[in-house]
C-alpha cells in the first residue's frame, strides 16, 4: 500500500502544478490561491531540491524559458519583474486572477516544441580563442569570481511560433552554461564571442532533434 501511494505521489514541482487537486484546490497546497503565494512555494521547492542535491525533470521547454515567453506574449521588457509580476500586473493586481491566468500561460507555454537543433563541437583553435580573450560567461564560487568553460560542445534550440531560442554549453555531456536569444543568429554570435568564429555549425536532422533535445534539457 505504501509503495503504491508512493507512486501517486508528483515526481516533480510541475508535475504536482499538472495535477487537477492542484489546480481545484490550490489554497490547500500553498495557504492562498494567489500567484506570488505560488511563486514562493515554487522557489521553496526547488531550493530544496538544490540543496539535497535532487534533480527532477523539467518541463519541455525548461521551465527557465517561461519568463522570457511571458515578456513576449505581454511585450514587456522584463525589467525589474519576475513572470509572477508581469501577469499580475496585467491582471489589475487581482492574485486570484493571475493564477488562474498562469494556468492557462503555463498550458500554452508546454505546447512549444523544438522545430531546429544545430550544434558545434569545440576545436583546438576555438578553446585557443576562447583562453585568448576574457569572455563573459562567469560565476562566484567559495567567494571567487571563475570563468565558465570552455565546453566541448554548443547547441542551439530553435522554438517554433516565434518562441526564440536556447543555447546551451555542454562538457562531458552535462550542462555548464545555457541561455535565451531571439534568433539563432544572436545565438550564434553569442558563442562566437567566447569561441570565435572558427565554430562549425551542424544541423541535426529531423528524426534525431527530440531525441538530443530530451538529453540537452
Amino acid at each position: 500500500m505504501q509503495e503504491k501511494m508512493k507512486d501517486l505521489l508528483p515526481k516533480s514541482i510541475f508535475e504536482l502544478i499538472d495535477s487537477e487537486s492542484f489546480r481545484k484546490r490550490t489554497a490547500m497546497y500553498i495557504g492562498k490561491k494567489s500567484i506570488s503565494a505560488l511563486r514562493i512555494f515554487m522557489d521553496g521547492y526547488q531550493t530544496c531540491e538544490l540543496f539535497n542535491g535532487i534533480k527532477t525533470k523539467e518541463t519541455k521547454p525548461p521551465f527557465w524559458i517561461f519568463f522570457y515567453w511571458i515578456c513576449k506574449y505581454y511585450n514587456h521588457s522584463g525589467s525589474y519583474y519576475s513572470w509572477d509580476g508581469i501577469i499580475l500586473q496585467n491582471c489589475e493586481n487581482d492574485e486570484v486572477k493571475a493564477i488562474e491566468t498562469f494556468f492557462e500561460r503555463f498550458d500554452e507555454f508546454r505546447q512549444f516544441q523544438p522545430k531546429r537543433l544545430i550544434a558545434s563541437q569545440i576545436s583546438d583553435k576555438a578553446i585557443n580563442f576562447f583562453y585568448s580573450n576574457e569572455g563573459k560567461r562567469r560565476l562566484i564560487k567559495n567567494g571567487e569570481e571563475k570563468r565558465i568553460g570552455p565546453a566541448d560542445k554548443v547547441f542551439i534550440i530553435e522554438y517554433d511560433n516565434n518562441l526564440g531560442c536556447s543555447s546551451h554549453h555542454r562538457k562531458d555531456n552535462k550542462g555548464i552554461n545555457f541561455d535565451y536569444f531571439e534568433s539563432v543568429n544572436k545565438a550564434i554570435e553569442d558563442a562566437e564571442k567566447e569561441y570565435g568564429k572558427s565554430l562549425n555549425w551542424k544541423e541535426v536532422p529531423q528524426d534525431k532533434i527530440e531525441m538530443i533535445y530530451e538529453k540537452i534539457i
